[in-house]
C-alpha cells in the first residue's frame, strides 16, 4: 500500500470513528449552551459567538457544548470519495457505504411543502452583518454538492431514484436562485440574498 493509499485508509476510518460527523467553522451557533438562553435571538451575540469558533486559537466547542453534526454538503464530499475508492478497489464496502449517507442526505432536504425541490442546507444557524440564515435554509453551494453526489452515485449503483433527486435539485437552482434584472444574469447564494455571480 502506497503513502498516500494508506492516508487514505487511516483518514476515512477516523472518520468512520465518528460517522461521518465533524464540527465546521461556522457551527457554534450549534452550542447548547447559547440556545438555553435568550440571548440566541440577539443578532449581535450571535455574530461575536459564530466569530469567537470561528476565529478562537483553540477549538472552543466541547466547552460550549457544540455537537459534532453531520453537514450534508461534507457527506456529499465523502459519497464522491468514497465512489473513488469503490472505482479503485472494486471493494462493496465503499459502495454500500455511499449508498447509506445517499439515504440519509434524502431525509435531510429542506422542506419541499416550501421549496418546491430537492434542496439542502447547512445544519447550523448563520449570522452575518447584514443578515441571518437559519439551519436548514437551501443554498447553491450545499445543494450543488450534494446534487452532484447523488447524481454520481444513482449512476454507479444504477438507480434512477438518486439521479432524479438530483435534477430536480437543478430545478430548485433555476427556478428559485437564478435571475435576471437589468440585462444581468446571476443566482443568489441563498434565495433573496447574497448574488454568487454577475
Amino acid at each position: 500500500m502506497n503513502t498516500l493509499t494508506n492516508l487514505n485508509s487511516r483518514l476515512l476510518d477516523a472518520i468512520r470513528g465518528e460517522q461521518f460527523a465533524g464540527y465546521d467553522p461556522f457551527d457554534s451557533l450549534n452550542s447548547t449552551l447559547l440556545q438555553a438562553t435568550p440571548l440566541k435571538n440577539n443578532e449581535w451575540v450571535r455574530l461575536a459567538w459564530l466569530q469567537l469558533g470561528k476565529r478562537s486559537p483553540i477549538n472552543l466547542r466541547p466547552l460550549l457544548r457544540v455537537p459534532k453534526k453531520r453537514n450534508p454538503k461534507g457527506v456529499g464530499l465523502f459519497i464522491l470519495g468514497l465512489l473513488e475508492d469503490y472505482r479503485r478497489t472494486g471493494e462493496q464496502q465503499y459502495l454500500s457505504e455511499a449508498k447509506e449517507l445517499g439515504d440519509w442526505l434524502l431525509t435531510q432536504q429542506s422542506p419541499r411543502d416550501q421549496w418546491q425541490h430537492s434542496c439542502w442546507g447547512y445544519h447550523f444557524d448563520w449570522q452575518a452583518r447584514a443578515f441571518y440564515v437559519p439551519a436548514g435554509k437551501p443554498n447553491i453551494i450545499t445543494t450543488c454538492y450534494v446534487a452532484r453526489a447523488l447524481y454520481a452515485l444513482g449512476e454507479t449503483l444504477g438507480e434512477q431514484g438518486f439521479m432524479d433527486v438530483a435534477l430536480d435539485a437543478a430545478r430548485f437552482i433555476v427556478n428559485t436562485l437564478y435571475t435576471e434584472a437589468d440585462g444581468r444574469r446571476f443566482l443568489w447564494l441563498h434565495s433573496g440574498r447574497n448574488r454568487l455571480c454577475a
